[in-house]
Formats: C-alpha cells, sequence, structure tokens
C-alpha cells in the first residue's frame, strides 16, 4: 500500500472512530516552517487552499498539537477562534493529533491528523486516534513509491543518466525552494511566473505521490541519508510527466532549518523496465556537484564522491579544501570568494564559433526583450545550439548573462602601458566610454548587473583588477578603490540610468579629478 493509500485509509479510520464530519493529514518534513496538507475528506472550495499549509508557529490547532506534540482540541466559542476553523461544519470542532516517527529518540512528529467532530475532548477519543496516527507512521515506513507507468512502448534499455539535469533544492526552514532553469523546464514552470514557494512546487505534484515525497524527505532529514524519489507532475499543455529527484540533506549557513539540494531528471519516457529496487541502486553515470554561495558543497551524488574523493563525504565542506586539485591555476580562494590572478584561457576552434553564437544571440534578446525576460531555451533556439550546451557551461541564465556581459571588454587584452601613467588612464577611461556608449553593450552591463544581485558582477571584478594594475605602476598616487570611484563609477552610472548621456563623458576630466584628488 503506497503512502497516500495509507493516509487515507488512516484518515477514514479516524472519522469512523470519532464519527467526524470530515478531517485531514498534514505532513512536514523534519525542522520545516509549514506542514503541508497531504490528504483530507470533504475539505472542499476556499476552505481548501486554507488548509495546503499551516504556519507551524500559528495559533491554529494542527500546528499547536505538532508543537506540543500532544493532541489538541479548539471549538468555534468565538469569532477569534472560528477564523482559525476554516471550512469547518458549523457547530463542529477540530481535534488533531500528532503522527510519529517510527524511529527511538525523535520527538518532533511527521505530521498530525485532524478530524471535524461535534464530540467533547474525551481522552478514550484521543488514546484511539493516537493509535491511528501510529498505525499510519508505521505504514509508511514501508510504503513503496509512486506506481508504474503502464507504457507498453517505452524502450526496456533506455538509460536514465542520459536524460536532461536539473539542480533542485529545498529550503524547509524558510518554505522556499529553488530550481534552475534546466529543473523549471523539466517542471513546466514559467520562471519568470515562479515565486519560490513550497506551496507552489507542491500544487504541481500528483497528489497521490506528495505524502511518500514528503515522508521520505522527512526520513532523509533525520537520518541525513541519500534522497532519492520519483513523482508524477501535472502540466495543463503536455499532460501528466514522471521525474525523478536525488539530493542529500544539509543544514542552511544562517541556522534557519534544514534543506534538501541535489538533481531533477524527467523520466517520462526514458523510465526503465526495470523493478524499482533495481532502479534505485542503478547509480547515474555522471559526477554532479552543487556549491551554496559560499563554495560549501550541498549536494554530491555517488560518481561525483567515487572521482573526487572516494575516501570521504563531499557534502558539508568547501569544494576548494575538499578537492583542492580543481582549484585552476593562479586562482585563490579566501573567505567565500574565488579570485582569479592569472588570464583566464579562452576557448577556439568549433566552441569558439559556438561562443560567438551564443553571445551574438543574448546581445539581440536583451536590445529586444530586456534581460529578465532571457532564458536558455530561448537563446538556444536563436543561437542554433543545443540548449544542453548552454546548461552545461552555465548552469542558468543569470550567470550566463553575468559572464556574457564582459567579454567585450575582455581582461586579458593588453591595457595602455606607454610610461606615461596619465595618458594610459585616459586611453583606458576613453575606451569604457566609448564602449558603453553602443547600445547593446549598454543592455549587457545592465543585464549583468541584474543577474548578479547582490553578488559582485563578472563586469565589475574584471574592472577593479584593471584599476588594481594602474594603481601599482610606478609614479602612481591613487588607489584601485579610488580608480573605481573617480572613472570607472560615473561611466556606469551614465550606461545604466542615463545612457544617452555618455558622448558627452569627458574621459580627461575624470582623469584629471582622480590626479587631482590623489595628490
Amino acid at each position: 500500500m503506497n503512502a497516500y493509500d495509507t493516509l487515507r485509509l488512516g484518515l477514514n479510520r479516524a472519522m469512523a472512530v470519532a464519527q467526524a464530519m470530515g478531517g485531514m493529514v498534514h505532513l512536514g518534513p523534519l525542522g520545516s516552517s509549514g506542514l503541508y496538507l497531504a490528504v483530507e475528506s470533504t475539505v472542499e472550495g476556499p476552505a481548501t487552499q486554507r488548509w495546503e499549509e499551516v504556519d507551524r508557529l500559528s495559533p491554529q490547532v494542527p500546528a499547536y498539537a505538532v508543537r506540543t506534540n500532544a493532541p489538541a482540541w479548539t471549538a468555534p466559542t468565538s469569532p477569534e477562534v472560528a477564523a482559525c476553523l476554516p471550512g469547518v461544519p458549523s457547530g463542529a470542532g477540530l481535534l488533531s493529533v500528532p503522527v510519529p516517527v517510527p524511529v527511538p529518540g525523535s520527538d518532533e512528529p511527521l505530521g498530525v491528523l485532524s478530524v471535524f467532530t461535534r464530540t467533547p475532548e474525551e481522552p478514550a477519543l484521543h488514546q484511539q486516534l493516537t493509535a491511528v496516527a501510529g498505525w499510519i507512521a508505521d505504514c509508511l515506513c514501508d510504503s513503496p513509491g509512486p506506481p508504474q507507468p503502464e507504457d507498453a512502448g517505452r524502450p526496456a534499455d533506455c538509460d536514465t543518466a542520459d536524460l536532461p539535469v536539473g539542480f533542485w533544492g529545498w529550503d524547509f526552514g524558510t518554505g522556499r525552494v529553488i530550481w534552475d532553469d534546466a529543473a523549471l523546464g523539466i517542471l513546466g514552470i514559467d520562471a519568470k511566473g515562479f515565486d519560490g514557494q513550497i506551496r507552489t512546487w507542491r500544487r504541481l505534484v500528483h497528489p497521490q505521490d506528495l505524502p511518500q515525497l514528503l515522508a521520505q524527505a522527512d526520513e532523509a532529514i533525520r537520518a541525513r541519508t541519500p534522497y532519492q524519489a520519483e513523482f508524477r507532475v501535472r502540466q495543463p499543455d503536455v499532460g501528466m510527466r514522471r521525474v525523478e529527484v536525488r539530493g542529500q540533506a544539509s543544514s542552511a549557513d544562517d541556522g534557519s532549518g534544514p534543506r534538501l539540494a541535489g538533481i531533477v531528471r524527467d523520466i517520462t519516457w526514458g523510465h526503465p523496465a526495470k523493478g524499482p529496487a533495481e532502479q534505485a541502486l542503478r547509480p547515474v553515470r555522471y559526477g554532479f556537484l552543487a556549491v551554496d554561495r559560499s563554495w560549501r558543497i550541498i549536494f554530491a551524488n555517488p560518481e561525483a564522491e567515487r572521482l573526487l574523493a572516494p575516501s570521504r563525504q563531499l557534502p558539508g565542506q568547501v569544494l576548494w579544501d575538499a578537492v583542492g586539485d580543481l582549484m585552476p591555476s593562479g586562482v585563490r580562494y579566501s573567505g567565500g570568494m574565488v579570485a582569479e590572478s592569472s588570464p583566464r584561457r579562452r576557448t577556439g576552434g568549433r566552441s569558439a564559433l559556438v561562443l560567438t553564437s551564443i553571445r551574438k544571440a543574448v546581445e539581440e534578446l536583451i536590445a529586444e526583450r530586456g534581460s529578465d525576460a532571457v532564458t536558455i531555451p530561448m537563446v538556444a533556439e536563436r543561437a542554433g545550439v543545443n540548449h544542453s550546451s548552454i546548461y552545461r557551461r552555465w548552469g542558468d541564465a543569470r550567470t550566463m548573462i553575468n559572464d556574457l556581459a564582459t567579454y567585450r571588454l575582455d581582461p586579458d587584452r593588453g591595457l595602455p602601458d606607454t610610461g606615461d601613467l596619465r595618458a594610459d588612464l585616459t586611453t583606458w577611461t576613453q575606451e569604457l566610454i566609448s564602449h558603453y556608449s553602443v547600445p547593446v553593450n549598454a543592455a549587457l552591463l545592465r543585464g549583468g548587473a541584474a543577474a548578479a544581485g547582490e553578488d559582485e558582477s563578472d563586469c565589475l571584478r574584471d574592472r577593479r583588477t584593471e584599476a588594481a594594475g594602474f594603481a601599482a605602476r610606478p609614479g602612481s598616487t591613487f588607489t584601485g578603490d579610488q580608480v573605481i570611484d573617480l572613472l570607472v563609477a560615473p561611466i556606469i552610472y551614465r550606461a545604466i540610468f542615463l545612457p544617452w548621456t555618455l558622448p558627452e563623458a569627458d574621459a580627461r576630466t575624470y582623469v584629471d579629478e582622480l590626479c587631482d584628488r590623489s595628490t
């Protein structure tokens, strides 16, 4: 019996015991900020949406039962209390009992069983419903995954390791999910309309698969074991799709709660005709790593660990500490930042032609639609390349735009060096003015800045490196920061906010002000 059938049968038994008029079961992985509706009975319309997600810290009865790990009851004795009981039949109260975790030493419940009843608070009824909740927990341990698709036309020897891969992350402490462009494409989600909320993702999941997903997530978080699950996604245009997720549990850097992160694949047509056990043991062929903003590894599949660190686990370690050989020559790591001290190598041959096509497509699309509207599939179609090539190189549209925003001012190009520092600075400054006076270059700059968000953009990083080089030359009386503040910043401001005024900018005036202030 799968998890959905277990919860449905358990809820029916609870309603019979309590002579209830309806009920529901919520599940919430350990440390999650919410409890998520898994099954319900006679809860319809707007009331269903009100109960879709219950904040663990709210005054609602299911949340209180979970927080206290004990049965809780309330009746609509006042308008304030009634407001916490959306959809409850008139005159009925709500009785909730926690669903335990059948693991010794685990105090926080897996979820909560609730029934709508007029029966007063009675210890005997609490005991009966607690027994039903315990039966649910025991059955969930043995529940199989979602039903296998009956598709006789599916190739029996198809290898899911060759299917498109996306990255996902669930931060249960904040109630947010992260999907890169590839993952959003697999799930059929519009990147512009996605709000990052777990409830939005939850509505896409087939209701019969959600309970098992949540129960397996809870198990992975509690035991810190790898997470693997399959579920069906409802898509209006293409019907039902089947996806596989694999991940690893970790803790958020800010202590907000647990999270899962890993890969997702569309296996609708590639699901092999093999038994579930054999499929679960079959490894992914490619090594895959995911890191957070501080370069700490939050997911590594078994193949990545075998290739990079066969004697120890990678998740939780800083990438450059765990696998020092990955650090390119001339690059150093310090306090979460990676700095490059030697020129970056550029690809040639066919790779250069593909990159040129992608750059041209990005420029055109940003000029036509703005950076926010540009997606990787859109760029791939315009450039005439496979979208997987773009995903492999950049991962998502934001990273791609941020990287490509700098290529026309290649940091590998030679900087002016005539021996006259003031003249060299003037030439360099004029180069920046001329570059950003071209509309497409200014558009790329704006797109790169937007893509970088709170992080330092590649453009600014390159300009800092060049500014520091000028500041280190003989005869300099200024710092690299002063070069950025007095030469680069005014030009960038014009390029982003007042691009039509760039032709009025005078390089010699900017350089004179820098030299006068620093003497």
